[in-house]
């Protein structure tokens, strides 16, 4: 029977591993994900760390490790409804992973860290296509790491969060124009890449148990913005020069 229900699981995933284009990857745990990442008022595996972590006083082990990742093929296509003209992206693919942890110091008082890529993204198109002045190239990685502490003020509420650090990495291609090209009607492009990106923000969270089968949570995680100030620029295929780069701070 768990056998089965692994295999009815692994199938129902498939779906969302293909379904996203963007650049949010809501792959954080296997399990939240075969629950419809329902798990914030549920205490059962490490994965507390990352859906609520005033949840991991109640959880029965001292110590808990969830560690999983996936393999996400994103793609998109477009058309020109005038001309019917398409155009899709190359194959490409991602592997967002994740690793919680947690350890419970006494009956009230637990610790946790969680280490997650939640935004990922690699999408490539043709260099001639209809919107080749927009987007060429768009690489995204980014990795989240969130120590977490949690206090159970009594049997039935808890409250937990911590800090959150941000860190990504992106790079950007697209063509100047439309017709901009050099003396071997190569199309003049920009590529911009930054791979110092990174800011802080946190989290907070609450578990309330009115009856054993019956909990209240909350996770809340604050807004991160990454600024790219320290990109690099590079130019290349304009007219009358071979390319150049420079700083923009």
């Amino acid at each position: 029977m768990k056998f089965l229900s692994s295999i009815l699981i692994f199938i129902i995933s498939i779906p969302f591993g293909y379904a996203g284009t963007g650049f949010r990857i809501a792959l954080q745990g296997n399990q939240s994900l075969a629950m419809g990442h329902t798990g914030v008022a549920i205490v059962n595996t490490a994965e507390s760390a990352f859906l609520n972590p005033a949840a991991l006083p109640y959880l029965k082990s001292k110590l808990n490790v969830s560690v999983g990742g996936f393999a996400a093929f994103p793609t998109s296509n477009w058309q020109d409804f005038n001309s019917s003209e398409r155009s899709s992206t190359r194959f490409s693919y991602t592997a967002p992973f994740y690793l919680y942890s947690s350890y419970n110091i006494n009956e009230r008082l637990s610790v946790g860290l969680a280490v997650y890529t939640p935004f990922q993204a690699d999408t490539e198109w043709n260099r001639d296509w209809q919107g080749s002045h927009l987007i060429n190239q768009f690489e995204l990685s980014s990795i989240f790491v969130q120590p977490v502490i949690a206090f159970k003020l009594s049997e039935n509420f808890s409250v937990g969060g911590g800090p959150l650090f941000a860190s990504a990495n992106v790079s950007l291609n697209r063509n100047f124009n439309r017709f901009l090209t050099d003396e071997n009607s190569t199309r003049a492009n920009v590529t911009l890449e930054d791979s110092k990106s990174s800011n802080w923000g946190w989290s907070a969270g609450f578990l309330c148990s009115l009856t054993e089968s019956f909990k209240i949570g909350l996770h809340y995680r604050s807004e991160i913005i990454l600024d790219t100030q320290n990109a690099e620029a590079t130019f290349a295929n304009f007219p009358g020069d071979s390319g150049m780069s420079h700083s923009n701070v």
